[in-house]
């Protein structure tokens, strides 16, 4: 419980003194997450198919909920109350989403 304590303390500092770059930072590991975790998803969802575990529609449904989890996980982060407002963390956001939601279908579409 001691770590659960320092790193739930150690979240909310890093949010209350939060700013453009710790947004950019968070942007960058949660769709670095995304993409390791569709990877991860598309790759047990053939692997279900294949061996007969699982239909196409239950594994696309898998993927589009994995897929629209983070693209909404992304859009939560702008807020995160940075003390500078610029474009650069909206847009950073909106780029993320739409490559979250590019590997998603694609993924989806080579499950086909």
């Amino acid at each position: 419980m001691k770590n659960v304590g320092i790193s739930a303390l150690t979240t909310a500092y890093t949010l209350v003194t939060a700013d453009e770059n710790t947004a950019l930072f968070t942007v960058n590991e949660v769709k670095a997450a995304a993409l390791i975790r569709l990877k991860t998803e598309f790759s047990l969802s053939k692997q279900a198919i294949m061996s007969g575990k699982s239909t196409i529609e239950q594994e696309k449904h898998i993927l589009s909920t994995w897929g629209k989890y983070y693209a909404d996980a992304l859009a939560t982060i702008s807020s995160i109350p940075v003390k500078t407002e610029t474009k650069r963390v909206s847009s950073a956001i909106k780029f993320a989403v739409l490559e979250v939601e590019k590997q998603t279908n694609q993924y989806l579409d080579e499950l086909r």
